[in-house]
């Protein structure tokens, strides 16, 4: 994992609501990176649930094919 500056820490402590009003509050003066940095944590927020719902679906499909081995394997 890469180091975080102080930005993307503040970032990530702050509400989703905080973060919108953040890059909303954007102007030229901060520079594009603090708009982009701002996008970037919204987004990593927004893809969270889809996140979680594929590691869930993996240990899903992994417990169904160690049962159906294990069933074949006691029916043999």
């Amino acid at each position: 994992m890469k180091p975080q500056s102080d930005t993307e820490r503040k970032l990530r402590q702050k509400t989703t609501e905080e973060v919108c009003q953040w890059i909303a509050g954007f102007n030229d003066e901060q520079g594009i990176g603090f708009r982009l940095l701002g996008q970037h944590e919204l987004q990593r927020r927004l893809r969270r649930p889809d996140a979680i719902r594929s590691w869930i679906a993996i240990f899903i499909s992994v417990a169904a094919l160690l049962i159906s081995i294990f069933l074949y394997l006691c029916s043999s």
